[in-house]
């Protein structure tokens, strides 16, 4: 059965750390030089060497998986967080920060208009920015970008909840994260295994 993926480097490394994994859990081991394939059974005099080139062949597609990837990650998760918009709790904070911030600004006629949170973005490494629009009772924006940037604690918690949510919701993690974890699994598969 093909296992089909969009990107090779993903596909090899999860299948080269799946199969370390399973090989370690289940007790395999190059005992004795033989393979026994479904017909016939190899016998090797160094299989020290093909234990060598399979650790090989994890770090290089690990490598080549990171290489092909490291960027993406990130840019990818920003994109399904901005696709998803603003959760309601963020959003009513973000209007709320937006009306005092016109206040401050004395834009006292925008002070009854309905505040509605657009657009959500990334804000250094601990902050979140969240674009909030001013609309009359016809829906027709009055005040455009009000942009509301939270930081420190306060940011940390909404930027970090937004991410949690959409690593449960979003293909970023799945796609660029797990692999990493089962390539890490894989490389301490001899440790663990031997409690298994």
């Amino acid at each position: 059965m093909p296992i089909s993926d969009s990107s090779p480097e993903r596909r090899n490394l999860v299948l080269i750390s799946v199969a370390f994994i399973l090989f370690y859990a289940a007790g395999g081991s190059f005992d004795g030089g033989e393979i026994k394939l479904l017909v016939v059974n190899l016998q090797f005099s160094k299989p020290e060497i093909l234990t060598i080139s399979a650790w090989v062949l994890l770090f290089w597609f690990a490598l080549r998986f990171y290489q092909k990837t490291h960027l993406d990650y990130r840019n990818e998760l920003w994109s399904e967080i901005i696709k998803g918009g603003v959760s309601k709790s963020l959003s009513a904070k973000a209007c709320k920060l937006a009306r005092d911030q016109l206040q401050g600004a004395n834009h006292a006629d925008y002070f009854d208009k309905r505040v509605s949170a657009q657009d959500i973005s990334s804000n250094g490494l601990w902050g979140i920015s969240v674009v909030c629009n001013f609309q009359n009772g016809s829906g027709t924006i009055v005040h455009h970008q009000e942009v509301v940037e939270l930081g420190g604690i306060q940011g940390f918690f909404y930027r970090q909840r937004e991410v949690v949510s959409h690593t449960i919701t979003g293909n970023a993690i799945a796609e660029h994260l797990v692999p990493y974890l089962l390539f890490v699994a894989a490389v301490l598969a001899p440790l663990w295994s031997r409690n298994v």
